[in-house]
This record gives structure tokens, C-alpha cells and sequence, in this order.
């Protein structure tokens, strides 16, 4: 029996390890312990924007790569938006290392918290 009822037991995959050690560096890069060289977080996100938008880029891959290694029902399950929605992350946030402009930035920002708004509500306000 897994951690969660009708999950199966969780092991260990390279993926997963991957991922967290992926998400565990975006982490460190956002949220520095020192920023006294660093005239703020603005200043001190666009000196780091290639490491965290690199980092993104492959987090958002090794997501869609994990998704694919399950089952096909899930997959179906998510829909063509998470395809879609996957795709551009990847195409955004990889455009995002080399682009250093505060609008594009922005930009990627709030379609982020729109397409997890959108994720999120068609994921749990189904009528069942």
C-alpha cells in the first residue's frame, strides 16, 4: 500500500531524484542567503536569470518526459492544455535565459498564474 489510498508504493526514479534536486537549485537561486553584493532582487535575478530559467527549462522537460512515461489514460486525462501549456513553458522559459528585458519577463509571469488558475480550476471544479 502507497503513502496515499489506491497509490501504489512510491520508489525511488532517477526522474524523481532529478527533479528534486532540480526543484532543490531553482530554490537556492531564488532565495539566496546573501544578497549584500546585489543592489536587490531585481538586480540580483537578472544577474542569476540564465541559471533559473535554464533550470526551468528543464524542469518543465523532465516534467513532460515523466508524463509520458505513465500510463496513457492519464495522459488522456490531462487533456491537450497540458500539452499545450507545457510547451510554451518550455519555449518561454528557455527564450527567457537569453532575453533580458523586464516586460518579457512580466509577460511570463502572469501567463503562468493564469495557466495554473486554468489548470487548477478544470482539474477540481468537476461535477462528478
Amino acid at each position: 500500500m502507497g503513502i496515499w489510498p489506491g497509490i501504489g508504493p512510491v520508489t525511488p526514479r532517477p526522474g524523481r531524484v532529478g527533479w528534486a534536486e532540480n526543484m532543490f537549485l531553482l530554490c537556492v537561486f531564488l532565495f539566496p542567503g546573501e544578497m549584500a553584493e546585489y543592489d536587490g532582487f531585481k538586480d540580483y535575478f537578472y544577474s542569476r536569470r540564465q541559471w533559473i530559467f535554464g533550470l526551468l527549462t528543464l524542469l518543465f522537460i523532465a516534467d513532460f518526459v515523466d508524463t509520458f512515461i505513465k500510463d496513457k489514460e492519464y495522459v488522456l486525462a490531462l487533456g491537450a492544455f497540458y500539452d499545450v501549456r507545457t510547451a510554451l513553458y518550455i519555449l518561454l522559459s528557455a527564450l527567457a535565459v537569453k532575453i533580458k528585458n523586464e516586460k518579457y519577463h512580466a509577460a511570463i509571469a502572469v501567463f503562468a498564474v493564469v495557466c495554473e488558475i486554468a489548470l487548477i480550476l478544470r482539474s477540481y471544479l468537476v461535477l462528478t
